[in-house]
C-alpha cells in the first residue's frame, strides 16, 4: 500500500502520511503559513482526528478486555482456593414469611435436636521420619543404582554415617562450589579415627558432597564428569553411609 501527499499527490512514506499528510515541500509551506498566520486556540482543529493513531480504538478495548480477564481470573483463583464458605453456627436460617408450613419445619428441626449420637472424626497422623530413617532410604536408593550398574551393594554402616553427619553439618557448600577442606584445613579422612573407623592402608575411599537433597544428589553425581560418579560406583568400596544437614547431602564410601 502506497500513501501520497494530500496536496500535491507525490508519493511520501508512512510514517509522514500519519503524521502530517503532507509532503516535505508542502508540509514547510504548511509550517511557515502557520508560523506567520496563527490561528486563535478556538479555532485549532486536529486535522486528521484519530488518522496519526489509526488502531486506537482497538488498542483501548484490547486493554478493556485485558483488565476484565484478569479480574475474572482473579475471581475464580479466589473459588478455587475457597471452594466451600465457612457456615456460621450463631447464624439462623432463612424463614419465609409466606411459608409458615417451612417455617414451622424449620423451627421444628431447630427445638428437636437429632437423637443419634454424634460422629467423631479420628484422624491418625503417621509419625513422621526421622532424619536418619531418610538417610537410609536415600543410601537404598544409592545401592538400587549400584545394582543397576553391576556392582554390589554397599552395607550401612553406622560409624560412617556419625562421619557424614558430622561432615554435612559444615558449611562445606557455599553458592558457587563445595569444597572438601573444611576451615580448619582438614579432609575427611582426618576425622575417621575421632568416630572410630580403620581404614586400610592403601585401600581407597571416597567423599561426595552437594549442596541439596540427597535425593537430588545422587542425581547430580551420576551426572557429574569430575570423579563423582565413579566415587558412587566404586567396585571396591564395602561399606558406607549417606546423610543429610544444614541443606548438604554427603556420601562416604569406602572398605572395612
Amino acid at each position: 500500500m502506497s500513501y501520497h501527499c494530500k496536496r500535491c499527490g507525490k508519493k511520501i512514506a508512512k510514517w509522514k502520511y500519519f503524521s502530517s499528510g503532507l509532503c516535505n515541500y508542502h508540509y514547510s509551506v504548511q509550517k511557515r503559513h502557520n508560523r506567520f498566520n496563527p490561528r486563535p486556540r478556538t479555532h485549532i482543529k486536529i486535522a486528521h482526528g484519530m488518522s496519526s493513531f489509526p488502531h486506537a480504538e482497538t488498542i483501548f478495548a484490547c486493554i478493556i478486555l485485558l483488565v476484565l480477564v484478569t479480574f475474572g481470573a482473579y475471581l475464580l483463583l479466589q473459588i478455587k482456593m475457597n471452594p466451600n464458605q465457612e457456615i456460621d453456627s450463631n447464624s439462623q436460617p432463612f424463614l419465609d414469611n409466606n411459608n409458615p408450613i417451612e417455617n414451622d419445619l424449620v423451627n421444628d428441626n431447630q427445638s428437636d435436636p437429632i437423637s443419634e449420637p454424634d460422629l467423631v472424626e479420628i484422624v491418625i497422623s503417621q509419625p513422621s521420619k526421622s532424619q536418619k530413617e531418610i538417610d537410609v532410604e536415600s543410601f537404598e536408593e544409592l545401592n538400587d543404582i549400584r545394582e543397576e550398574n553391576g556392582l554390589m551393594r554397599l552395607k550401612w554402616n553406622d560409624k560412617i554415617y556419625e562421619l557424614v553427619k558430622f561432615q554435612a553439618s559444615k558449611d562445606l557448600c557455599n553458592y558457587t562450589r563445595c569444597d572438601h577442606q573444611d576451615s580448619d584445613g582438614k579432609y575427611f579422612d582426618d576425622y575417621v579415627s575421632r568416630f572410630g573407623i580403620i581404614l586400610r592402608s592403601g585401600y581407597s575411599s571416597g567423599e561426595n558432597i552437594a549442596g541439596s537433597n540427597c535425593i537430588r544428589a545422587l542425581s547430580l553425581w551420576m551426572g557429574s564428569t569430575t570423579g563423582h560418579r565413579e566415587i558412587m560406583l566404586n567396585s571396591s568400596y564395602t561399606d558406607g553411609a549417606i546423610a543429610y544437614d544444614k541443606e548438604n547431602c554427603v556420601f562416604i564410601g569406602l572398605i572395612q
